[in-house]
């Protein structure tokens, strides 16, 4: 058990950094989008159909869906209390 929680902590520190550097480059891409395309983009006066960005590659790998009974039940849990409308819902 010892090692399989090992294993599982590794798994979540790597999720950990995951998220970090994915945070840092979403804030890097708003930093941009707002300092330097969007200036830009609002001088815009004609668009120079000749300069068209391509498509950007899609994700090919989705993300594993949970299985196990332990984590599934306590998700339905959770969405079935969320779901349900609470007394102001039904009053107004």
């Amino acid at each position: 058990l010892y090692g399989r929680l090992a294993t599982l902590a590794g798994h979540i520190e790597k999720l950990g950094r995951s998220i970090e550097s994915t945070v840092k480059n979403y804030n890097g891409f708003v930093g941009s989008l707002e300092r330097q395309v969007l200036p830009s983009a609002r001088k815009l006066n004609v668009l120079d159909e000749s300069k068209v960005l391509g498509t950007h590659a899609e994700i090919e790998e989705l993300p594993r869906d949970l299985s196990a009974f332990e984590l599934v039940a306590e998700l339905e849990i959770v969405s079935a209390l969320e779901a349900k409308p609470s007394s102001s819902d039904l009053t107004g």
